[in-house]
């Protein structure tokens, strides 16, 4: 599994991704600007330890399968808009 770190509108990392696809190698795009309105990151304990889960768009991966990862262009944060209170926008900024 390759993890693409950029955004859905990066056309270079279109264009990585339409080659891996055709090569049938396992991707999955982090666009960081989904997190976390449409992109969730979950960890599920198991007997062996943990596991941690990344899923957006009905595709889930377990990070444990990741064998490489292209930092591209992350895409900005982008808090969730119901956040109103400028002091806590500043603070997610902050911490994020």
């Amino acid at each position: 599994m390759i993890v693409i770190v950029s955004s859905d509108a990066d056309e270079h990392a279109r264009a990585v991704m339409d080659e891996l696809r055709a090569q049938s190698k396992d991707y999955f795009l982090l666009d960081m600007s989904t997190f976390p309105q449409e992109m969730v990151l979950a960890l599920a304990y198991n007997g062996n330890g943990g596991d941690f889960r990344l899923r957006r768009n009905g595709h889930e991966i377990s990070l444990a399968d990741c064998r490489a990862v292209w930092w591209r262009r992350p895409g900005y944060f982008v808090p969730d808009p119901t956040i109103r209170r400028e002091s806590h926008v500043q603070f997610i900024y902050g911490e994020c």
